[in-house]
Formats: structure tokens, sequence, C-alpha cells
């Protein structure tokens, strides 16, 4: 990315994370995914449990091995053989300390934009792990509410539908 590309990045980050604070969340800006995944390491206790809801950004960090490595209680519905299995550990990781995930888009207003198949992100999100850590790019931010949520709809939810192998976005 370009030095300029990053600058503007920079102060982009700072305006929105003043508005997220507006919306009680408390954002950490990062400068890239490997600082992000090292603050996260930090921030979530050894003790605790973890889960995730299968974000392609949170697997790409390498957090979830480092979790594995250092011995964390993890709820992961990767380990699951059969569909109800994987519904009902997609069900415990509500109760879980932490959930890792990220944001399908967001607008520069702080609104956070997501589609899911089944409903286990949204739901750890917004009513699951009192810990939620949402790792986000600031190319997921793409202006107004309809602006992020056409962007989502047309770009973001169909790839993970394809990648999910659904037939249809959800």
């Amino acid at each position: 990315m370009e030095e300029y590309q990053r600058e503007r990045y920079a102060v982009a980050a700072m305006t929105l994370s003043k508005k997220l604070e507006r919306r009680n969340f408390l954002p950490i800006i990062c400068k890239d995914l490997y600082e992000a995944k090292n603050r996260a390491l930090e921030l979530i206790a050894s003790d605790k449990s973890v889960a995730f809801g299968g974000s392609i950004t949170v697997e790409q960090s390498g957090i979830i091995e480092n979790l594995y490595q250092r011995k964390q209680k993890m709820v992961d519905r990767e380990k699951t053989n059969t569909l109800e299995e994987r519904h009902q550990v997609m069900k415990r990781a509500l109760t879980a300390d932490y959930f890792l995930t990220s944001i399908n888009g967001i607008t520069e207003d702080g609104e956070l934009v997501n589609v899911d198949s089944v409903g286990n992100r949204v739901a750890a999100i917004t009513y699951g792990p009192d810990k939620v850590l949402a790792f986000v790019s600031m190319k997921k931010v793409y202006g107004d509410l309809d602006t992020t949520l056409e962007m989502v709809r047309k770009n973001t939810a169909p790839l993970n539908a394809h990648r999910l192998g659904l037939e249809k976005t959800p």
C-alpha cells in the first residue's frame, strides 16, 4: 500500500474511532493485521474461553493458532464432525468469555453491517460474550448506510456465500 493511502486511512481511522466511542465501542487502532493480532492476544486473559465465527480476517491474522499454542480454552466449530455438533458448538460460543470476529462493512458514522447465513456471528456480537473483538480494516468503511448495505449485499455476502458453499446469499 502506498504511503499516502496509509496516511489517509490513519486520519480516517481516528475520525471513525471517535464516532465508535460515541456508540459505546472501545476502538483500538492498529497499523496492520499483525499488530491487531498482537493487541488482541494481550487483551485476552489466558484463563478464559475464546470463540470465533468463521471470519477469514481472523483466520488470516494467525490468532487462532497462537491461542491454541498457549493452551487457550477454545470453542471451535471447525473441530466438529456433524452439522448438529457444529450448531451446538455455535450455541456454546455465545457463552464464551471472548468472541473474535470481523465486520462485513461499517459506515463512516460507525454503524456496523453484517450479513450472516446462520446468525451465529450477529448473535455473538449483539448478545453473546461480554468481550467481542472485531477485526475491521479501513477497506470495509464504505460511506453512508445505504452505500455500506449495497457493498455488503453485492460484494462481501456473495463472496462469503460462495466460500461456504451456499446456494444463495443470506
